[in-house]
């Protein structure tokens, strides 16, 4: 009986180093996943937008902020799953040393504390199937396999030897059979773990990615021929539905008798209350009907423009706002 146990202790043995390679296998595909998941999260990050941000906006620091938090994050998924990969073996003197059991008993609410308990507790469930054929409990199959080492070496005479050697290899056959078990289920709940914790830290790492993405990217401040839609060389009468003009800036430019909106420099440019109109050089005024506070929207309505927006000699002007990027010249 003593050698029919032996004989299958590695079969059963094999079975669960091959269990605990495949969570290992996948703790490792997923920190990888995650990691490509991350890096390319990363590399579409415009963290050029941090310079163009003065150092009063609270966007700079709020970005700041959250690729710290995104990277924190990252890290602690990495730790996560590397605590799969590099745990501690568990050997059966972790089951029977009162040195360890005592330290772990200190710190009851310890996670190393909490998984030692469920790993005993699977032991004991299936104590039938790996060590009671050869001791009642664990301690006792640990002191028995150092008695028998210990018999090995101080044999008298062959028989003896032989005897002492069938019995050690029955009790590290049980022995090999916990530690197996032991270390299977010590990797498992270290996955279950690793799972809630990769998926906690991805919410706040995909939180923390879209708000640095939010804060980083300022609004683009809207020109008033955007909003207008209108082109160089366009005619006014294709955008007569409800157009609306705001007042950003304080210049504006002659419209020509053709409507046609041009740059600004055949033309002429036109600052608030003063136009270089070639009839009629006296100073000007848009301040009549309301329309001096900068930022009201104006709507102008088909086929003809408010009589506000009437020069003196009967010509239109559009006030547009001033753009670094097509800026009416005098």
């Amino acid at each position: 009986m003593d050698t029919e146990s032996a004989s299958e202790a590695p079969a059963l043995s094999s079975g669960y180093l091959a269990a605990v390679e495949a969570l290992r296998s996948a703790a490792k595909w997923l920190l990888t996943a995650f990691a490509a998941i991350g890096t390319a999260l990363t590399a579409g990050l415009q963290l050029t937008g941090l310079g163009e941000l003065p150092p009063t906006s609270w966007r700079l620091w709020v970005a700041v902020g959250a690729i710290g938090t995104a990277l924190a994050a990252l890290g602690y998924m990495v730790n996560s799953a590397s605590a799969v990969l590099t745990q501690d073996w568990v050997t059966l003197n972790t089951f029977t040393d009162r040195d360890i059991e005592s330290q772990l008993q200190d710190v009851p609410g310890h996670a190393r504390r909490r998984t030692f308990d469920r790993v005993a507790e699977h032991i004991d469930d299936n104590r039938h199937e790996l060590y009671g054929h050869a001791a009642p409990d664990l301690p006792t199959l640990h002191r028995w396999l150092r008695e028998a080492d210990e018999e090995i070496h101080a044999a008298d005479g062959p028989a003896a030897r032989e005897a002492a050697t069938r019995r050690a290899a029955h009790l590290r056959a049980a022995a090999r059979e916990v530690v197996q078990c032991a270390n299977y289920y010590a990797t498992l709940e270290r996955f279950r773990r690793m799972k809630v914790q990769l998926a906690w830290a991805s919410a706040v790492a995909a939180v923390a990615l879209g708000t640095f993405a939010y804060a980083s990217t300022p609004p683009r401040a809207t020109d008033a021929s955007e909003r207008l839609g209108l082109t160089r060389g366009q005619d006014v009468h294709d955008h007569d539905a409800a157009l609306d003009v705001v007042l950003l800036g304080l210049e504006f430019i002659h419209l020509p008798e053709d409507n046609q909106v041009t740059d600004g420099k055949q033309h002429g440019a036109k600052t608030l209350g003063r136009h270089t109109h070639s009839h009629d050089r006296m100073p000007g005024s848009i301040a009549q009907g309301g329309l001096e506070r900068i930022g009201q929207v104006l709507p102008l309505g088909s086929p003809h423009f408010p009589q506000e927006l009437l020069g003196r000699a009967g010509q239109s002007y559009l006030l547009l706002h001033t753009s670094p990027y097509e800026r009416p010249t005098v």
